[in-house]
Formats: C-alpha cells, structure tokens, sequence
C-alpha cells in the first residue's frame, strides 16, 4: 500500500504521458480535467419560493390591516383615557371627580354600546353593565355605594377615589362586547 500511495503522484496525466507508449500518449492527451457545469442561478425563483413570498406578503398585509382597522376602532378609548386626568384635574371636590368620571365612563359607553343600550342605565343597572362588559376586571366592592355618594353629601376617601379611577381606566382600556 505505501507503494501506492507513493507512487500516486507519479499517475498524474502529464507523468503517464511520459511513461506510455505513442499510442497510449495520444489518447492519455485527448483527456481533459472535469468540466463543472456553470452555478445554478438564483434567478429566476422557483415557483415554490414565490408561492413562499407572496404567502409571506399576504399574512404582513392581512396583520398590518388588522392592527390599523384595531387601532382605528379604539381610538375612542386612546382619547377618554388622554381625557381622564385633565377633567379631574379641574375638580376640586371628590364628589365632583365622580361625577366628572361617571360622566366620562358614559360617553365611552355609548360611543361603543350605543346610546339604546347605554343611556337609560342607572344606578345598579349601570354599574351591572359596567361589571358585564368588562368581566375580568376587578371591580370595587362598593362602587354603586360611591357612584350614588357623588350625589350625596357622604365623604369620600382618597383612596376610595383612587380605586374608583383605577377601575374606570381599566375598565376604559378592557371593556369588550
């Protein structure tokens, strides 16, 4: 085997040129190197990689579509929620905070709802529609309790104050159908 492997370099076509006969040196010179074919081309794509890109195109578009129309439909609730601490700011009174924000919670309301279903509820209807749309957020134990204080002349803590505007922002962000 060492005799092979060290005579391999003596079997390249210029050294068996020398080693052959005439006729054999005529044919061994006919013989060329492989002729690699040319690289395959990226261009013009496949089929199935334009199937690939036109699929991948058409689910951006159909989420881009859906995002926008999203973000359309709930531009309501970006402009109430960029209006909550300007109308309580301009109140002084938690009672009239309140009533600013069960103001505002309506009209959110019935921007969605419809004016039908949503103005003619008061009291615990109001506050049953509130808990119905918006199942997964918390709402305050006593909130028709401070809903009717903004009427009253009962005191209102700021932290009862606090947890009512918390839940009306949540419930501003989260209310569903």
């Amino acid at each position: 085997m060492a005799d092979l492997d060290s005579a391999s370099p003596n079997l390249a076509p210029a050294n068996l040129a020398k080693l052959a006969e005439p006729a054999q040196q005529a044919l061994l010179a006919q013989l060329h190197d492989i002729q690699l074919p040319d690289p395959v081309s990226w261009w013009p794509l496949a089929n199935s990689i334009w199937a690939v890109i036109v699929g991948v195109l058409g689910v951006l578009v159909g989420l881009t579509w859906y995002y926008w129309v999203r973000h359309q439909n709930n531009r309501y609730r970006r402009e109430a929620l960029a209006l909550l601490q300007p109308t309580l700011a301009q109140h002084s009174e938690p009672a009239a905070k309140l009533m600013a924000l069960n103001h505002l919670l309506k009209q959110v309301a019935i921007t969605h709802y419809g004016r039908q279903r949503v103005a003619p509820l008061t009291g615990q209807a109001w506050i049953d529609f509130l808990q119905d749309t918006a199942i997964y957020i918390d709402q305050p134990d006593n909130l028709a309790d401070l809903m009717a204080a903004s009427y009253q002349t009962q005191p209102i803590s700021a932290q009862q104050l606090a947890g009512v505007i918390d839940y009306a922002q949540a419930w501003m962000k989260g209310h569903h159908k």
